[in-house]
């Protein structure tokens, strides 16, 4: 969550990934879209404070350590907390052409912690937007759940979520 003073401005889902092998810190990696600027769509907002809300439904405060607007991609870092179950990134799963793959935008509702989920599969068409890295599933993600994980049924890591009012645009990993 991305707060000015006491006023939650923007908030959105992440998923925790082992970024740098420490043992004190976790990493999430989020929507870049938490972190930018409301005025200005290519610019990191003035006074930043990151909340995350914790698996153990601990609200802690984050730091942006890497972004890029371009990609909309964010990390994230936790202090004090050692979050031992993360994406494993390095693992890429292949995806066969002509064959549905069924999927899962998984994320937590913010004000309980509850898991919400939604399925779909990928699509075989490509992403209309300017980055050929973009993807299409047919998973329905609001906003508030940008920057959620896609994965597969059989618990692998696909990508990371999008907001798209026709579809939902994900970038694969």
């Amino acid at each position: 969550m991305f707060f000015v003073g006491e006023e939650r401005i923007f908030a959105c889902t992440g998923i925790f990934i082992d970024f740098d092998g420490s043992t004190s810190t976790s990493t999430v990696l989020t929507s870049a879209s938490l972190v930018r600027a409301s005025a200005d769509e290519y610019k990191i907002a003035d006074d930043l404070k990151i909340k995350v809300y914790l698996p153990n439904k601990q609200l802690v405060f984050g730091t942006l350590e890497r972004c890029n607007l371009s990609y909309n991609i964010a990390v994230v870092s936790v202090k004090g907390f050692r979050c031992l179950r993360t994406a494993e990134l390095h693992n890429q799963v292949q995806i066969q052409p002509l064959k549905v793959k069924e999927v899962v935008a998984v994320g937590r509702i913010f004000e309980s912690g509850k898991l919400m989920a939604t399925s779909g599969i990928l699509a075989e068409k490509g992403s209309n937007l300017d980055c050929k890295e973009l993807r299409i599933s047919t998973c329905k993600v609001t906003k508030a759940g940008m920057g959620r994980p896609l994965v597969d049924f059989d618990g692998n890591f696909i990508g990371l979520n999008f907001y798209g009012i026709e579809e939902t645009h994900y970038l694969f990993f």
